[in-house]
């Protein structure tokens, strides 16, 4: 959801705590700790948060949201489950 997006829904507030930056620190750290390079980026967390798993993904070579990406991985799904279905699983 873009900047203009959320100052629509709050009238103007801001959404999240500015953080100093000891706790910037900290959220970073969580990103790097617990995201996973092409995971589901949650719009509900942080910002900080948000940039740094793009920035996890960037990293990995992986552009947010990307259709080819997202193509690829449900022919690799849809590959698997045939599979799985020759198999009897």
């Amino acid at each position: 959801m873009s900047k203009n997006a959320y100052e629509e829904l709050s009238g103007g507030r801001m959404l999240f705590k500015e953080l100093d930056p000891s706790e910037t620190k900290s959220f970073k750290d969580w990103a790097w700790d617990f995201y996973k390079p092409g995971d589901v980026i949650n719009e509900l967390w942080h910002p900080v948060i948000q940039a740094e798993c793009e920035k996890i993904n960037l990293n990995a070579g992986i552009k947010r949201y990307d259709p080819l990406t997202i193509g690829a991985m449900m022919e690799r799904f849809q590959a698997d489950r045939a599979i799985l279905e020759e198999e009897g699983e």
